[in-house]
């Protein structure tokens, strides 16, 4: 069974990672 939790953390982790390189591009 998937640990939603954890999938949760680790997709935030990724979306936040992605903005700031959106960030930096701009």
């Amino acid at each position: 069974m998937i640990n939603c939790q954890k999938e949760l953390e680790r997709c935030r982790n990724n979306l936040s990672s992605c903005m700031a390189d959106n960030e930096k591009l701009t």
